[in-house]
C-alpha cells in the first residue's frame, strides 16, 4: 500500500508568526531542465489568520510532483481563493542550458516573487 503524505499542518507557518514574521510565502518548484521544458515556481502568502480554517479547506495541497496534474489545477484555484497574492515565475529551457538548473531555478524563483509582488 502507497505511503499517505500527511496533511499539512501549518505548524511551521505558526511558529514563524509567533517569532514576528508576519508574509510568509510557500514556494513550490517543478521542472527540470532543457530536455523537459522550462523551469516553473510558484510562490503563495496565505493570510495569517485562521490557520486551522485554511488547514481544512487546503487538506488536499501537497507537493505538485506527487499529485496528479488534474488536481494540481484544482488545487490552484482553491489556493487562489484564499491566498493573500501569489505568482508564478518560469526560466526557458534556452536559460537552463545558458546558466544551468540552479541558476535557473532561483531566476525563476526571482521570478515568481516578482509576479507576486504585482498582484499584491
Amino acid at each position: 500500500m502507497p505511503n499517505k503524505t500527511p496533511m499539512p499542518t501549518l505548524n511551521e507557518e505558526r511558529s514563524l508568526y509567533a517569532d514576528g514574521y508576519h508574509i510568509i510565502a510557500g514556494v513550490d518548484e517543478a521542472g527540470r531542465g532543457s530536455i523537459f521544458g522550462p523551469v516553473c515556481v510558484g510562490m503563495v502568502v496565505l493570510p495569517s489568520q485562521n490557520l486551522d480554517e485554511l488547514t481544512q479547506k487546503l487538506n488536499e495541497v501537497r507537493d505538485s510532483k506527487k499529485i496528479s496534474r488534474r488536481k494540481v489545477y484544482r488545487l490552484s484555484d482553491k489556493i487562489k481563493e484564499v491566498a493573500v497574492s501569489w505568482g508564478v515565475g518560469a526560466a526557458s529551457a534556452q536559460e537552463v542550458d545558458k546558466i544551468r538548473i540552479t541558476a535557473a531555478v532561483s531566476e525563476a524563483g526571482y521570478r515568481a516573487h516578482d509576479d507576486l509582488q504585482n498582484r499584491t
